[in-house]
């Protein structure tokens, strides 16, 4: 084909239409806006139809921003939590009732033995300065006022009364969390370096593209957001 130059204008009225040797121009503009984080990129998907002649240009638009949300409160929960543990240790408050006669002024002290003639489930125990004594057990119980820690290597759980925490609707946004060490990929190639700020105008290689559907794929390092735009000119045979 011989070497054309300038535009032919082809229509009637008020709508006609300017192509080139190419064909007819066409263009795409789209903005994608998304909290991204390290191994969760912001994905942007886009179609080039066989009828593409001849692509002329395309160019991204990035601009970091601080990550968001929109909401201020949990949700509800509660209900049974089971918590597999070796080492577990949980403060509680025990209960001894005095019993017999007499006073208690010294120490309590609790001891288990392994005398077979005990039936199961009961301990020996002893009070000082409740005459010297020593009684066997199975239930009982004593006023006492104090905080011990008792220590559990088994998988055991916790009941929770189930409650709720109302929705604080509103945005949140938290200005020490940005966007580090961006890239960007087209069709699972790279596409120039690193970014640690808001750039414009970076240029997508044309070679790179194909018929059909596109990916333009951005990561980050750390959590933060992404505004990307992108342009893309085309020619359309008619």
């Amino acid at each position: 084909m011989p070497d054309i130059y300038g535009i032919k204008i082809v229509g009637y009225g008020d709508n006609p239409i300017m192509i080139d040797h190419h064909g007819i121009v066409q263009t795409w503009v789209d903005t994608v806006i998304e909290n991204i984080d390290n191994g969760f990129p912001v994905i942007i998907n886009f179609y080039l139809p066989a009828m593409v002649s001849y692509v002329r240009q395309m160019r991204l638009n990035l601009r970091f921003e601080h990550f968001r949300a929109y909401d201020k409160a949990a949700g509800n929960f509660g209900g049974t939590t089971t918590q597999n543990t070796t080492s577990h240790s949980h403060d509680i408050s025990i209960s001894l009732e005095a019993f017999g006669t007499g006073s208690m002024s010294g120490s309590t002290s609790r001891k288990v033995t392994s005398d077979p003639e005990q039936s199961s489930g009961g301990v020996w125990h002893s009070h000082g300065d409740i005459d010297d004594h020593y009684r066997y057990e199975t239930s009982h119980s004593h006023n006492y006022s104090d905080t011990v820690s008792t220590e559990s290597t088994e998988v055991h759980k916790h009941d929770t009364r189930s409650h709720g925490h109302p929705i604080g609707q509103g945005i949140w946004e938290d200005s020490a969390l940005d966007p580090s060490d961006v890239t960007v990929k087209i069709n699972g190639e790279d596409v120039e370096g690193e970014f640690e700020d808001t750039v414009e105008d970076i240029k997508i290689p044309k070679e790179e593209l194909v018929f059909g559907w596109n990916t333009l794929e951005i990561k980050s390092k750390s959590l933060g957001r992404i505004s990307a735009s992108y342009f893309l000119q085309v020619f359309m045979s008619v």
